[in-house]
């Protein structure tokens, strides 16, 4: 099994973890956007509470952007968090 580079249907995503529950959008699209330009941003958020479940799906157009933010970002902090950045799909 490895981690690789997968277009998924309307960009190249990448799956963080680790974000802390009262992550924004804003806060994601800063971080990210560094590396280029963010065509989505899926944060999925606990019904009940309206907090963030602690991961985030970025997706850009480009997969050396997306590799980019892996390399800049996995293993850094965040909000106290440290945050896990790959890729959303695995072969």
């Amino acid at each position: 099994m490895y981690l690789c580079s997968i277009l998924a249907i309307d960009g190249y995503a990448n799956f963080a973890s680790g974000l802390h529950e009262e992550t924004s959008k804003e806060d994601i699209e800063d971080k990210f956007g560094d590396f280029g330009t963010v065509k989505r941003l899926i944060l999925p958020r606990n019904r009940k509470t309206g907090m963030l479940r602690g991961y985030a799906l970025i997706k850009y157009e480009h997969g050396a952007d997306a590799q980019d933010a892996i390399d800049a970002l996995n293993k850094t902090q965040m909000l106290g968090q440290t945050l896990n950045v790959g890729w959303v799909f695995i072969k």
